[in-house]
């Protein structure tokens, strides 16, 4: 088993630290490569502003690790978000968690002044996103000791991840931390996480927590089928309701309730946003090859409801292969 100690600090410091004992491959204080010996992956740090940072751990690990982390200097306050394929172990005052599996709660607000271990799941993929935050952006948002979520001193906050934020997590497992305008968009996706964590815990009463607790997991099923079938068209509904455990009205109604959106709107949604993705990916020769990717029976679909989202066209993003020159053509010659 490997062992590695290590610290938060709201600076990269603490991430040259590990670098420097895993011998990690280690650039520009933003990302470590994880040695081949233990693995794959990489482990990204920002800060974000001032008061708050972010780390991104995306790796497979070959074999048994265990992060020991230690008392910070600083006062802060950790906020983890686990989308890991199987669940991770979190130790706290000798206290165990389960972090990550789609079957167990994946969020944690932990005190950096209380060490803990982190031990990833071996030989599956460990998704994880820490936001870093100090104490006093959040102190007054956690002193009220009646909160049903306040464990103990050690460990805040221990729950489901919302539905907003889980989504925005999902949108990170795409990209790479070596694409231009990733810092940018990983920075905008911790303020708007660390917002609905605040409002999530400033207005309990807002928030319905019988769906959060019984059916948030079923749910959560349904929107990982969809976002990692996005290159298909929609299910049926009564699929994703058999998938949830539900009849489909209810599995209507708590979609609504939970996404403020249509389960069949959400995917649209979605899928235009993978679309872009495409488009700019410099991969394919044609906005056909696009088309037919996505399983688009008419290429006006398409084009309608990329347009419906991002109030332009398609060709105003597409980027051919091996060229850095933006396409521009008559769809309905073209592709009718």
């Amino acid at each position: 088993m490997i062992e590695i100690d290590h610290y938060y600090s709201l600076g990269p410091e603490w991430q040259k630290e590990v670098a420097e004992k895993f011998n990690a491959k280690y650039i520009n204080e933003k990302i470590l490569l994880m040695p081949e010996s233990y693995g794959k992956g990489s482990m990204y740090f920002t800060e974000v502003i001032p008061g708050v940072s972010v780390t991104l751990l995306d790796i497979v690990v070959s074999e048994q690790v265990k992060l020991n982390r230690r008392k910070s200097e600083q006062n802060l306050y950790i906020l983890q978000y686990d989308l890991s394929e199987d669940g991770n172990q979190l130790e706290i005052n000798k206290k165990k968690y389960e972090l990550g599996d789609e079957n167990n709660l994946g969020l944690a607000l932990i005190d950096s002044q209380s060490p803990s271990t982190f031990i990833p799941v071996v030989n599956k993929r460990v998704f994880t996103l820490r936001i870093i935050v100090d104490k006093k952006m959040l102190n007054l948002h956690i002193k009220d000791e009646s909160n049903t979520y306040k464990i103990n001193k050690n460990l805040i906050f221990y729950n489901y991840i919302d539905s907003d934020s889980k989504i925005l997590i999902h949108s990170l497992k795409d990209c790479s931390p070596f694409e231009v305008g990733f810092e940018a968009f990983i920075k905008g996706i911790t303020l708007k996480i660390l917002a609905n964590f605040i409002n999530f815990y400033l207005n309990p009463k807002e928030h319905d927590f019988e769906i959060i607790r019984t059916e948030t997991d079923a749910l959560s099923k349904t929107i990982d089928y969809l976002l990692n079938n996005l290159q298909y068209q929609f299910p049926h509904i009564v699929f994703l309701a058999e998938m949830a455990g539900m009849s489909v009205s209810k599995y209507k109604l708590l979609f609504n309730k939970t996404y403020k959106i249509p389960p069949r709107q959400y995917f649209i949604q979605e899928k235009v946003k993978y679309a872009y993705k495409l488009l700019t990916s410099q991969k394919f020769n044609s906005m056909y090859e696009i088309i037919l990717y996505l399983n688009y029976s008419k290429a006006k679909y398409f084009v309608e409801q990329y347009e419906e989202y991002f109030n332009r066209s398609p060709y105003d993003d597409f980027v051919a292969k091996d060229s850095n020159t933006v396409l521009k053509k008559d769809l309905s010659v073209s592709y009718s």
